[in-house]
């Protein structure tokens, strides 16, 4: 183990002198580790595995997408989804071409949705499912700065009025005007004052919270955080799976824990839920069965 915790800590080293925003550290993971697995999901009823070079070209497709359609720095866009490999791509393709990540939960209300969408002055929002879809499209027209919504449910193919799937907003994003490598100018003009994420979820109480987070503020917090990942709950293996199956995230799970463990290139696993494990065992399992 302490050749494994060696060359983790080695990472962190390099990571702690070379990352100044959350792309750069994205992009620090992918350059060392890009072969190395990243994402493990479910896929029309098959697991899938993709590595950090393949996510990286997804969220360059989302990034260049948004690009194209206007998004600029510091606009922001917003998520709503539970947790999954998608919700992951698209942070980091919102965060890659300059823009403000706003992540919602879904247990947000109308009013409070609207809320969101109207105080921030969302451009684009991405939701899971056709259901969330659904919910949102009543509301449109109470929300005049949105210009678009991508559902990222793998059955929906878009239609018109600025509606997309992802696969089919991702097409827009392979354009040989601005090309992944272009894409660096974006990410790279970013500093450590500029806003990153705005996470918006629920208190204890049942009331709405936002948690402001600028890049240079997360790469502060993590200098401990990611340590503490990598040596405990990955026991010093920075290629270790941690499985994720939860249906929803805090603003500590999904900001300190999901981009911890995307610092130290950690494999991350999406499970399908609590209510869909019969026994402990079933987790243990499929955490072995993925492990490298």
């Amino acid at each position: 183990m302490k050749a494994a915790t060696d060359e983790g800590i080695e990472i962190l080293d390099r990571f702690e002198e070379e990352v100044p925003t959350i792309p750069q550290m994205f992009n620090n993971t992918v350059q060392h580790y890009g072969s190395k697995p990243a994402n493990t999901f479910k896929s029309c009823r098959e697991w899938k595995t993709i590595s950090y070079s393949e996510w990286a070209g997804i969220s360059e497709e989302i990034a260049i997408a948004l690009i194209r359609r206007g998004v600029r720095k510091g606009d922001d866009i917003a998520i709503m989804s539970q947790v999954c490999a998608q919700r992951g791509w698209i942070s980091m393709g919102v965060l890659m071409c300059g823009a403000v990540a706003n992540t919602i939960t879904p247990l947000v209300d109308d009013k409070e949705l609207k809320f969101i969408i109207n105080r921030s002055d969302i451009k684009y929002l991405f939701v899971e499912n056709m259901a969330m879809l659904e919910r949102v499209l009543p509301l449109r027209s109470q929300m005049p700065t949105l210009k678009g919504i991508i559902c990222f449910d793998e059955k929906y193919r878009g239609g018109r009025n600025n509606l997309w799937g992802l696969q089919d907003f991702r097409m827009l994003g392979i354009n040989r005007s601005l090309r992944p490598v272009d894409l660096k100018s974006y990410w790279q003009r970013l500093v450590p004052e500029d806003p990153a994420i705005l996470d918006y979820s629920m208190s204890t109480t049942g009331l709405l919270k936002c948690r402001p987070i600028k890049h240079g503020d997360w790469i502060k917090a993590e200098r401990s955080q990611y340590r503490g990942i990598l040596t405990e709950t990955l026991q010093g293996k920075y290629n270790n799976v941690l499985t994720c199956f939860l249906p929803a995230s805090t603003s500590q799970e999904w900001v300190s824990g999901f981009y911890s463990l995307v610092a130290i290139g950690a494999q991350i696993k999406y499970g399908p839920g609590p209510s869909r494990l019969s026994r402990l065992q079933d987790l243990k399992t499929i955490r072995q069965a993925a492990a490298v």
